[in-house]
């Protein structure tokens, strides 16, 4: 049902009894509108959408040196405060300082090894849609990305630094290292290999634009100001795809952060038209998400009929958004619903005491994600649905202890 579905997909949860049962019960012709509003300003919103992006930032495995919580904090205040989508990458592209003092740093740590192939394919799929990963070695099979294309954006993060120091914890014992992301003032140039065997170099330019040379250049900055400057769209239409993948379960393009004349949206119209009302709107976030949940398509049945029959989308046809698309529950969202189902008293009500709640449910996450060191810093989960996760979710300590009622803390 709708109230389920927006529940879920706003704030990570499933209702409380009361909150389903009130919504149900209302006369109000507005109720709809009156609910995602609700859960706009709702403290597990910014809970919800801050784990949502930290995961996808930095995955969800706990990389050594790299701040979490910083990380966290930032897009907690970031979503709260409801900043322009374009601002909040701008923040992450052109971060500078130490892990602690700067969250937004993190997005980068996490990602400048292997002569920061990991940062200039991620940074492009995340924010702009776009996977360029390939054409590190050569020319793209299937569209006109080019390797040289690949390394003149590399070479944006050609001056970044990470300086490692240790830190005096409180007993004064130097046994913490402390990242920070610092700046050069000069970059040099970068040399990657043809795969004739010859060395080119790479100078940075992004979209058409070089950046000119120079020790005063700060060049991801300048990045940053040529991705989020509004003269190309595709930062908003990126994040409008991957926003109705979210809602919806399907973007427009699959996969969504592949887009591309080699990939054409299936409904392009409704791509342009809302990436156009997205950046119109100072790229509000919250308006985008009150658009997608108020949309006809939104409140749709899942349910098959004889209209929708053949709009199945898992069997690899292309999605037309004719009804809702069951989705599965993301780990957090069923750790989330279970404590409602268990204990509603211990429903959020604000970010610093959900800390707490989220650290134990990030450590549980631990013991199914390894991360790959490679260069695209893949992550593996087994969230895939074996049997054996179906017997520990049925069998396992999660499950027991949260329906344990004399526990006397939380799962």
């Amino acid at each position: 049902m709708w109230v389920r579905r927006v529940y879920l997909d706003v704030i990570g949860r499933i209702p409380t009894p009361e909150e389903a049962e009130n919504f149900l019960k209302s006369k109000q012709p507005d109720k709809h509108q009156q609910l995602v509003q609700k859960l706009l300003e709702n403290p597990s919103y910014v809970t919800n959408w801050s784990t949502i992006w930290t995961r996808l930032l930095i995955g969800r495995s706990t990389s050594r040196g790299i701040n979490r919580r910083a990380l966290q904090d930032f897009l907690v205040q970031s979503f709260d405060d409801n900043r322009p989508w374009n601002d909040i990458v701008f923040d992450l592209v052109a971060a500078e300082g130490d892990a602690d003092s700067n969250g937004a740093t993190n997005f980068l740590l996490a990602h400048l090894n292997n002569q920061a192939v990991p940062a200039t394919a991620i940074t492009t799929r995340l924010f702009l849609g776009t996977q360029i990963q390939c054409t590190q070695c050569h020319n793209h099979p299937f569209n006109d990305a080019t390797q040289s294309q690949f390394w003149e954006i590399n070479s944006f993060f050609k001056q970044t630094k990470i300086v490692r120091k240790k830190r005096t914890d409180k007993k004064g014992e130097k046994d913490q290292t402390q990242l920070t992301l610092v700046s050069l003032r000069d970059g040099g140039t970068t040399f990657y290999e043809t795969r004739q065997g010859l060395m080119q170099p790479a100078y940075p330019k992004f979209a058409g634009v070089k950046i000119p040379e120079g020790p005063n250049v700060n060049r991801r900055q300048e990045l940053a100001k040529l991705m989020t400057s509004g003269k190309t769209d595709q930062l908003a239409r990126a994040m409008v795809n991957r926003m109705w993948a979210h809602f919806f379960a399907y973007g427009f393009t699959r996969p969504i952060d592949d887009m591309g004349y080699h990939n054409s949206p299936t409904h392009p119209e409704l791509l342009d038209e809302l990436a156009r009302q997205f950046a119109d709107s100072n790229y509000n976030i919250k308006q985008l998400i009150q658009w997608i949940c108020l949309s006809d398509a939104y409140r749709l049945s899942s349910q098959f009929t004889a209209d929708n029959a053949s709009d199945d989308p898992d069997d690899g046809s292309t999605p037309n958004f004719s009804r809702m698309y069951v989705k599965q529950m993301t780990v957090e969202q069923l750790y989330d619903s279970l404590l409602v189902t268990t204990n509603p008293a211990e429903i959020v009500t604000d970010y610093q005491s959900a800390w707490k709640k989220m650290q134990k449910r990030d450590q549980w996450l631990q013991q199914f994600v390894y991360t790959h060191q490679n260069e695209e810093n893949d992550e593996t989960t087994t969230f895939d649905g074996t049997i054996t996760q179906a017997l520990l979710m049925m069998n396992g300590p999660l499950v027991q202890n949260s329906l344990d009622y004399n526990r006397k803390d939380t799962i």
